[in-house]
């Protein structure tokens, strides 16, 4: 995994609106440990997702890609991070998260019909322009300060020096990869 390469050298690791993907891959908790590892001591984590309701069930596959507020705390809280504030810079109360095609069904988006279907040309997306985006919570956590780096579930500990940089690491053409979390594939290219 690329955590091997760059443990401990990032400052901020943000997440923006892919939780419910990493959810549906079942690789959340992986990846969120995989974030905690790549932090330096004292590194934020900025997480950016669709809010689901505070009530009912989590759908742990996120379906409709809303996540409730609380499951993405504890996500967060199990792989290591402490948490620090939350904002509701990006709330929209206008949004009641019941949607014919979840989130999908709302700007930028505008799915007009089930994913994998032609678009629906008779589907009418003026109410859903309306609401505008998703209501999304907004969260900081950070790594604790003077801990060790930790390491992702089954990923071998580095070796590399604590004193390279990334920008060192890149020079060195050391194998890059690329983890897309929808098909859990792993790209790899040399670096020139």
């Amino acid at each position: 995994m690329c955590w091997k390469f760059i443990r401990a050298l990032v400052g901020l690791a943000i997440l923006s609106n892919n939780v419910h993907t990493l959810m549906a891959a079942g690789i959340a908790e992986r990846v969120f440990a995989g974030v905690l590892a790549a932090l330096k001591p004292g590194g934020a984590f900025g997480i950016e997702q669709h809010r689901a309701a505070s009530t009912g069930l989590q759908d742990p596959l996120a379906g409709t890609g809303y996540v409730q507020e609380a499951y993405v705390r504890a996500l967060a809280q199990e792989a290591g991070f402490e948490f620090v504030a939350a904002s509701d810079l990006n709330a929209n109360a206008r949004d009641s998260r019941d949607h014919p095609f979840g989130v999908w069904t709302l700007p930028p988006t505008l799915r007009s019909s089930p994913l994998g279907q032609e678009d629906d040309p008779r589907f009418d997306t003026a109410p859903y322009e309306a609401i505008g985006e998703s209501d999304r919570m907004t969260l900081k956590s950070r790594k604790p300060s003077g801990t060790a780096p930790a390491a992702p579930p089954s990923t071998p500990q580095s070796t590399l020096s604590p004193s390279l940089t990334l920008p060192s690491l890149l020079r060195r053409r050391l194998p890059w990869c690329v983890r897309w979390p929808s098909k859990a594939t792993k790209v790899r290219r040399k670096l020139p």
